[in-house]
């Protein structure tokens, strides 16, 4: 039969508030140890750590406040960091390092407080832990530490330590403590006098964190010798980055003609408040199929002196995929076409030669409130292929990543970055490159949509010689998209979802692209050719701005947050790519969890995102939380409880028939960026709070699932392990709660489903929590909770009895 197509259905007030006490880590793991032999070993080396500080004062031109420490945890167990910082005293953490089986930490004691840890020792050595205990004093933490001694420069880079040298300077991140307005203006008063005397080149960019200040030193190994022994609120060292090219220069067709039709079908809205901008190497906005969507107005760049039209074509390529999507596809249609936004251009990449090392994140929040400033009521979404690949993040927050998602939480702007690329191997087995290549910087970050790329594009055309053959098949990763893979579990799973990106042939030599398994998009020199090939991640990443914008223009009522919801919960992966990642036989959760890794959620649709077939329904909630509350102490303190408005009827009617349910929940962090203790086990974290979401099981009732998800309603009388069903969730908790766009389905009968309509959205920690000393546990934050039914029977109908109930009209008291 004929379906109709139906919205999905924005609900409210189907939500009550519970207080929420959650139920906590397990205990930390430390070392046993003789409490007399260890505590005197460390006592005798921070004496004599103290000493090689004294000597090494005395020699230097400026003589520091304090002294750094880094303190080493025990093998293969964890380090209580949380008891190394106490900023009243003025003792603070700088930053945690994992090695492969230890945890290092760095931390600054001032002066007057330089015996703060030592202290700890003793105590440790001669006092209990209270009258009623008879345990050492610091048990956990003197017994998590295996040694300490003075901190070096190494102690300071959180990533690949470079070879740095005297007598040639590079430029440098530098990350610095920060505390406040007046706090930060001492810590740059005093880096300025610093940086004069010892003659070391600074530029202008600054990134501002909650704790943290990050600027631009150009520095060798004596100014860094320097800025350990005689700067009082140094955090760690980070190589400046720079950027890669995503540009080819293979020679395109012109189609005048085929340009001059797509036009003349194409209706310009030019009053939608949707505009999608382009933070890249610039627009030239002369081209036939650009100028009615992109004001000169509109077009705008970092530096007055590039100008900001595009210089060698890479900024108009993505124009092109951004505003109409598969341009070949529009190009060869015949119907008519209608655009719902318009462009806005940030040039963000010089004309001649790369940037001069800077910080790009102060360059790209510098690009956002330009085009905010110029266009202040428009629905901004962002798109960037520009990316660095200078070292591996491991998933580890860079200056780059944090600012934008810094702008992403406070701004509430959906941002769409490129993956990144690498060169395909000559091998069919070309995947093996792909799952040992990761996400290039700024791509790891929380908060944005990161685009990864597959491929549909497997024919060869004549002019292709025998011996050469696509390196991958219809449905499979493209050869160019990187992955996450080898990042720690700690990281969100990146990309978020892939798009179509382009496919290479390869023959015995070599591997090469071609027109054929590229897409199509708009040259920068239009008075020489129209068109010319795009590929990798930078065409995926334009298309997926040109989906959003569409999304944005349907659902104006939406948030941020839930068209970045929407795009992951319409994505699936396709069976190619299971097949090509399952060669060992991997079980269904390891399989998901691997995809997750290298697909995404897999590859969006635009049906399924805008519509619910008779046989679906689809709803969409957007609420607030306030995932934390100050009682004495930090604590949690509410989650949402939904209890749904359900196709109950409809799906007893369908008895053991197999059914789908499908939920996303979407929302942002705020970055707390350096590196205090990225470790998944302790305190200090990178977001802000995070969120998590759970249904009721199979006849279980509402109090009863009340009861379990919150400890604040448990008794004696509670077991604990009576409802679960974790085998039907295809993603798996494990997996999926990673990063702040977490998406599952879940399996099972139409007659088990009709009573899954109890939904909890609940907090877990973060630095709002942890990091109190800021004052964020107040902080209220909004999420977007999608939720869908799908059924295999054409002829149910799940969506008309829940419509009903959200179309009743609320009775008014006159």
């Amino acid at each position: 039969m004929e379906q109709n197509k139906n919205r999905p259905l924005f609900i409210s007030n189907f939500n009550e508030k519970h207080s929420y006490v959650s139920s906590g880590g397990g205990e930390r793991s430390v070392p046993d140890r003789n409490r007399y032999d260890h505590s005197q070993q460390l006592i005798d080396i921070y004496r004599e750590i103290l000493v090689e500080y004294d000597s090494i004062q005395s020699s230097v031109l400026d003589k520091n406040e304090g002294i750094y420490l880094e303190v080493l945890g025990a093998k293969n167990y964890d380090l209580i960091v949380q008891s190394l910082e106490d900023s009243r005293k003025g003792v603070r953490l700088l930053n945690i390092k994992e090695g492969e089986d230890v945890t290092y930490a760095t931390i600054f004691l001032p002066n007057d407080n330089r015996d703060f840890l030592l202290n700890k020792i003793l105590d440790y050595q001669t006092k209990p832990a209270s009258k009623t205990n008879d345990s050492p004093k610091n048990l956990k933490l003197v017994n998590s530490i295996e040694s300490i001694k003075l901190a070096t420069i190494n102690a300071f880079w959180n990533e690949d330590i470079p070879t740095i040298t005297p007598n040639n300077k590079v430029w440098c991140e530098v990350w610095l403590l920060n505390n406040g307005d007046l706090y930060k203006d001492q810590v740059l008063n005093k880096l300025s006098l610093f940086t004069e005397r010892h003659n070391i080149d600074s530029n202008e960019d600054k990134l501002y964190f909650y704790e943290r200040i990050v600027c631009m030193l150009k520095l060798d190994y004596n100014d860094m010798i320097s800025l350990v022994h005689s700067f009082p609120y140094l955090a760690e060292f980070r190589l400046a980055k720079t950027t890669t090219a995503f540009w080819t220069e293979l020679e395109p067709i012109e189609q005048q003609e085929w340009s001059e039709s797509l036009v003349s079908r194409t209706i310009f809205n030019e009053d939608s408040n949707v505009m999608v901008t382009i933070l890249d190497t610039g627009i030239n906005n002369g081209h036939i199929l650009l100028k009615e969507v992109l004001k000169d107005s509109n077009k705008l760049t970092h530096n007055i002196l590039w100008g900001s039209d595009d210089h060698n074509g890479h900024g108009t390529l993505m124009a092109g995929l951004a505003v109409y999507g598969d341009l070949e596809e529009s190009l060869s249609s015949t119907n008519n076409i209608k655009i719902n936004h318009t462009l806005a251009s940030v040039k963000i990449l010089p004309p001649a030669g790369s940037n001069e090392q800077k910080l790009w994140g102060d360059i790209t929040k510098r690009a956002v409130s330009r085009i905010e400033i110029e266009e202040p009521k428009k629905d901004n979404i962002f798109c960037m292929a520009v990316t660095s690949n200078d070292y591996k993040t491991r998933g580890k927050p860079s200056s780059w990543s944090a600012a934008i998602d810094s702008i992403v939480f406070n701004e509430k702007k959906l941002f769409i970055v490129a993956a990144g690329n690498i060169e395909p191997s000559l091998t069919q087995n070309y995947i093996d490159d792909n799952l040992t290549s990761e996400i290039h910087d700024p791509a790891q970050a929380w908060n944005i949509l990161s685009i990864g790329a597959y491929t549909n594009k497997d024919i060869t055309p004549e002019d292709v010689p025998p011996i050469s053959s696509c390196l991958a098949n219809a449905g499979e990763l493209s050869p160019f998209s990187t992955t996450s893979l080898t990042w720690d579990k700690q990281w969100p799973n990146k990309p978020d979802i892939v798009f179509e990106g382009g496919n290479k042939f390869s023959d015995t030599h070599n591997s090469y692209d071609h027109e054929a398994l590229s897409l199509i998009s708009t040259y920068y020199k239009p008075t020489e050719k129209l068109f010319h090939p795009f590929n990798q991640t930078s065409a995926a990443t334009a298309q997926a701005a040109n989906f959003a914008a569409n999304l944005q223009y349907e659902f104006p009522e939406a948030w941020t947050e839930t068209i970045k919801g929407i795009m992951v919960h319409s994505a699936e992966w396709t069976d190619a790519m299971k097949s090509q990642l399952n060669t060992a036989g991997l079980t269904e959760k390891a399989l998901s969890g691997l995809l997750l890794k290298t697909s995404g959620y897999g590859i969006p649709n635009m049906d399924k995102a805008l519509y619910c077939l008779q046989n679906s329904l689809t709803l969409i909630a957007q609420e607030s939380i306030q995932p934390y509350k100050k009682d004495g102490s930090v604590k949690m303190n509410e989650m949402d409880f939904y209890e749904l408005p359900w196709p109950k009827d409809a799906l007893l009617s369908l008895g053991g028939e197999n059914v789908r349910l499908k939920i996303t929940l979407s929302y942002f962090i705020d970055p707390g960026p350096g590196e205090i203790g990225y470790k998944s086990t302790n305190r200090y974290r990178y977001a802000s709070h995070g969120l998590r979401f759970d249904i009721n099981e199979p006849l279980e009732d509402k109090e009863s699932f009340i009861t379990r998800k919150n400890i604040h309603y448990q008794d004696d009388s509670y077991k604990s392990g009576e409802f679960s069903s974790s085998e039907k969730w295809l993603i798996g908790s494990d997996n999926r709660n990673r990063g702040t766009t977490i998406s599952d389905v879940w399996r099972g009968t139409a007659s088990e489903l009709a009573s899954c309509n109890f939904i909890a959205v609940y907090p877990v920690g973060g630095w709002w929590k942890e990091r109190k000393n800021l004052k964020k546990y107040h902080e209220i934050t909004r999420y977007s909770l999608i939720i869908s039914i799908y059924t295999d029977d054409q002829d149910v109908d799940i969506y008309t009895e829940v419509e009903n109930i959200v179309n009743v009209p609320v009775a008014v008291e006159i």
